[in-house]
């Protein structure tokens, strides 16, 4: 089996070794030595990743997994939970030079208020926290306030993605895909601090279309080609319109982002102070 170890790591040098299985979207996890041997999909052709999934099938029968683990690591088709609601409150984070990954984890995982069903590692610096719904769970301001803490605990950076809550009863065959959809809008947000599907959904279900129509071609190169002015749509963004938030994300005087924001309703006919003209401006610079 060692030997079998070493042949493979020397196929896939990229492959890493985990005590846990990895994220079944970007890694195909094998068995091995008493631990896990987790190879990027994207190394592996459909033709190896057809054949190492039928080793899979053998090994499933063998490994004992925690659960939620083996359920979102495509390990079971059996949904840990009967009945009640579940939220996945995924994470991305790179910690400072004295600390371990895992020591964050850890004290995230032990700031809720109540149990949380799982704490995943899916990448070795990503995760996801399952949680049932209680009689109060945390709303976004509360994972704010917790990211902030652990930011300056642990020299982190990176984000969190609080999900929707699901019923079990009613999405029990399709959970995994939900699961599997909420990474991926998790790595469309690109924000940093804490994010919801509210705050990145114009991001993730709009960038294409947008990147590819022909309609706001002219619009995106004349965003394009006055200096600063995406950043400028992207603060009053964030800011809902509101002038002199956005100013201070900017670092520049409400005055001089009033005069750029009038400067280019006269050269593009869009004012930035309507959220019709500044949500259309958004979708372009995204």
């Amino acid at each position: 089996m060692e030997m079998l170890t070493t042949k493979i790591k020397e196929l896939y040098p990229q492959a890493l070794k985990s005590q846990a299985p990895l994220s079944s979207e970007e890694f195909l996890n094998l068995y091995l030595e008493e631990q896990w041997l987790c190879i990027p999909k994207k190394d592996l052709t459909l033709k190896e990743q057809a054949l190492l999934k039928l080793w899979l099938k053998e090994q499933k029968r063998q490994v004992k997994v925690e659960p939620w683990q083996a359920y979102l690591s495509e390990l079971s088709s059996q949904v840990p939970l009967d009945e009640g609601e579940v939220r996945f409150i995924l994470y991305q984070v790179q910690v400072g030079v004295d600390f371990k990954f895992t020591d964050w984890t850890t004290a995230f995982a032990e700031m809720f208020t109540v149990p949380v069903l799982a704490n995943v590692m899916l990448t070795p610096n990503s995760g996801v926290i399952v949680e049932k719904r209680a009689n109060y769970n945390y709303n976004v301001a509360d994972f704010k306030g917790i990211w902030e803490t652990l930011a300056l605990d642990f020299d982190a950076k990176g984000q969190i993605y609080v999900g929707e809550f699901n019923d079990v009863a009613i999405l029990k065959n399709d959970l995994r895909q939900v699961f599997n959809e909420e990474q991926q809008i998790f790595k469309a947000s690109q924000r940093g601090g804490v994010s919801t599907l509210a705050t990145t959904a114009l991001r993730y279900f709009g960038k294409e279309r947008a990147q590819k129509s022909l309609v706001l071609r002219p619009l995106k190169q004349q965003i394009s080609e006055q200096k600063n002015l995406r950043e400028l749509i992207v603060a009053l963004y964030q800011a809902q319109g509101n002038m002199t938030l956005a100013a201070k994300k900017l670092y520049v005087h409400r005055n001089t982002l009033q005069y750029q924001v009038e400067k280019f309703e006269k050269s593009s006919g869009l004012n930035l102070k309507n959220m019709d003209d500044l949500v259309l401006c958004y979708l372009v610079v995204l």
